[in-house]
């Protein structure tokens, strides 16, 4: 432009978009015009009189939308801390992005764990992590141009084991039926059981008789019973959660 001072004008479609002044280097960028026909004009006017001017158009052609970089929303659990979960305890996150064929990267403390593609609602289950805070990581991808992305993280706190079934073993006698004893002999029925600290119950018949809470190696012993055929039970129940139990029964045939 033969003067360093002009004014310049830059339309778009003929609709004024901004002035580039007291400049001979006049420049326009734009990088939000969708897909279609533009004509992007420029007018230089004389900086003392205004009315001297020259102009100059192009047409740009703009064929499609420039990929974008996916967002991230409705995200679950909402909160980027998670409530605390025993061990083992299944826990599903999940999101939902705004482009339908995001490819996504799930990640446990910054280690890839899997990934989720083409799908605009990607989710991740575990159920196997120990005790300890662990960074749950989503990032999503534009699938046309992966340098565009999004994340989200959640810090989820993992507390402590979940209870567990105690397990009966090596009871006493070994066998499920026991051997055949006369009236008023004296039969000790005991067990092992993998929790140190497990309530257990006895039953004869099905009637509750004892109780030996907080032990692994519960025993009964009885010397009443009459001629017969009596079923002796051994039920062992978590110590945090009674629902949990594993039995035994021996036949004791007197």
């Amino acid at each position: 432009m033969n003067q360093s001072n002009a004014l310049n004008q830059w339309l778009v479609n003929g609709t004024e978009a901004e002035w580039d002044n007291a400049t001979g280097s006049p420049s326009y960028t734009n990088n939000t015009l969708r897909a279609g026909v533009w004509n992007i004009t420029l007018i230089s006017h004389n900086s003392s009189d205004s009315s001297l001017m020259d102009g100059y158009s192009w047409v740009w052609v703009v064929t499609g939308d420039c990929p974008s970089a996916p967002l991230i929303s409705d995200t679950s659990p909402a909160s980027s801390v998670s409530d605390d979960l025993c061990v083992n305890s299944s826990r599903v996150f999940s999101a939902s992005v705004n482009q339908s064929n995001a490819n996504s990267r799930w990640l446990v403390n910054g280690t890839e764990v899997e990934w989720d593609n083409s799908t605009g609602s990607p989710s991740y289950i575990n159920n196997s992590l120990g005790v300890g805070v662990w960074n749950i990581t989503l990032v999503s991808y534009n699938a046309s141009d992966s340098s565009l992305s999004d994340s989200y993280s959640w810090v989820w706190v993992v507390t402590g084991d979940c209870p567990t079934a105690p397990v009966i073993s090596s009871p006493s006698p070994s066998m499920s039926v026991g051997d055949d004893l006369c009236v008023n002999n004296i039969r000790v029925f005991s067990a092992s059981v993998n929790q140190s600290n497990t309530n257990n119950r006895w039953l004869l018949n099905g009637t509750l008789q004892e109780w030996d809470n907080g032990t692994s190696a519960p025993s009964y012993m009885n010397n009443s019973l009459v001629v017969g055929v009596w079923n002796v039970t051994l039920i062992a129940h978590n110590s945090s959660d009674s629902s949990l139990t594993d039995g035994y029964s021996w036949v004791w045939v007197v």
